[in-house]
């Protein structure tokens, strides 16, 4: 059984490379993830992952890693942003990660 990486908001496999060949790899919005379903060994979280794995009700792992969890990401985004970041991610995730990744002021 593979260890478990739940990656961050728009954290698509290819942005990492062989590391994620070797997980069962998930995408927050993307993949269904159901904490509760899911075990093994290892769980790493990225970012939003981390943020979805605090607030899991129960999970089956031994070890638990959670990397950057930004848990007031809320607080600190306006309701109407966040609104404008989610609807944009089923119809054209580069163009909410562009929206994202511009507030963040990384492109």
């Amino acid at each position: 059984m593979k260890d478990v990486f739940v990656s961050g908001w728009c954290g698509f496999p290819e942005l990492f490379g062989n590391f994620a060949d070797r997980f069962d790899f998930k995408v927050p919005f993307i993949d269904e993830i159901d904490f509760e379903k899911l075990s093994g060994r290892n769980l790493v979280c990225w970012s939003t992952g981390s943020n979805l794995a605090l607030k899991a009700d129960k999970l089956n792992f031994e070890n638990i890693v959670l990397v950057s969890p930004f848990i007031r990401f809320t607080d600190y985004t306006s309701e109407r942003v966040l609104k404008l970041m989610i609807k944009k991610i089923p119809c054209n995730t580069g163009n909410g990660h562009k929206g994202f990744s511009r507030r963040l002021r990384l492109s």
